[in-house]
């Protein structure tokens, strides 16, 4: 046992009998936005390190870059992690929590956002720091930023311990000295959905590793890079090579329409894969692909588990359908006609 260990294996105990899931359930936790986040699009928002920052906080009254600041690099996760009530699944050494990565809602934009850097004078080993010289001067710096108003997460944790920690939470994400990611209230709902691993038809909601996500079309887009999958995100142990989704900003996730749910990846594909229709909304798409759905016949069920359906002419779309165990059959992508080649 290391020092660091030692001086606070105390609190981290007592997290752990504070804060675990008591009464797990699906959950949706929706942070309303007042000003915007720090995203650049390639590492995702994730609500388990804001968590831990406040259980942190609440148990030993430093704040969490105090209390680690000391810690070996080479501390394992098992002495570092902070307990949050929310349901984990252990792979490997690595506990990965039953919760998706941050979905923003679909008026999302893109932004940039302008800020001071000043020099942080503890990491130069000097004696004086001069703000004047070059090398440690303000600098005037854009920041990668999503405008929404609000971003979603699907957990499966207990309802009454988030709602009592997120009371703390007032910021997500990076840039909270400059302004950004400043969260206006939060709302903890029950769901009838397991989105947290995998969402509608089996798309992937949070990084994973790749291992452990299916090799067919319905883990959706992702790329296949080296991320974290808990925090602290500093631990050697937390990475490794991830199938981390890939989002878009502006596209939901989907909705219920009638006899399906329609996803927003079926939706793109239909303005792609149809002539004509990349001139259309979203909204435009999704009222055109609900009339199709509605004049589509079921065809049969696919070795990889979907079900395939016919659209009418002229185009005959192949429309890719999965069952849920809950809820409506989700309408997962859209292809053309005819097969010309691997789709997805």
């Amino acid at each position: 046992m290391s020092g660091w260990h030692a001086a606070n294996a105390g609190w981290l105990a007592r997290a752990r009998q504070n804060w675990a899931p008591r009464a797990p359930e699906p959950l949706l936790v929706r942070a309303w936005l007042a000003s915007p986040v720090a995203c650049d699009g390639y590492d995702p928002l994730t609500l388990e390190g804001v968590l831990q920052s406040v259980v942190c906080l609440r148990e030993t009254g430093v704040d969490p870059g105090d209390v680690y600041s000391e810690c070996p690099l080479r501390e394992p996760l098992a002495n570092t992690d902070i307990q949050i009530p929310i349901v984990d699944t252990v792979a490997g050494v690595v506990p990965i929590a039953h919760a998706s990565v941050g979905w923003f809602s679909p008026d999302a934009l893109a932004t940039k956002r302008q800020g001071w850097k000043r020099a942080d004078a503890e990491s130069y080993a000097r004696p004086i720091v001069k703000l004047s010289e070059a090398g440690t001067k303000t600098q005037m710096v854009l920041k990668a930023t999503v405008t929404a108003q609000h971003v979603d997460f699907y957990v499966e944790g207990d309802r009454a311990l988030l709602s009592e920690l997120l009371r703390d939470a007032s910021h997500l994400g990076a840039g909270r000295a400059g302004g950004l990611g400043v969260v206006q209230g939060w709302e903890v709902t029950p769901v009838p959905v397991s989105w947290w691993w995998f969402g509608p038809g089996g798309r992937l909601m949070r990084s994973l590793p790749v291992e452990m996500i299916a090799t067919d079309e319905r883990a959706g887009d992702y790329d296949a890079r080296e991320a974290t999958l808990r925090a602290p995100y500093w631990h050697h142990q937390t990475r490794t090579i991830c199938g981390v989704p890939v989002q878009r900003f502006g596209e939901p996730i989907g909705q219920a329409v009638g006899e399906f749910f329609i996803t927003g990846h079926a939706v793109r594909r239909f303005k792609e894969r149809v002539p004509g229709k990349a001139r259309l909304s979203y909204e435009e798409a999704l009222a055109e692909l609900i009339q199709t759905m509605k004049r589509s016949h079921f065809v049969k069920t696919q070795d990889n588990g979907l079900d395939l359906w016919r659209g009418p002419r002229p185009h005959r779309l192949r429309l890719k359908v999965a069952r849920a165990p809950q809820g409506l059959p989700q309408l997962v992508t859209v292809l053309r006609g005819c097969d010309d080649g691997w789709q997805r």
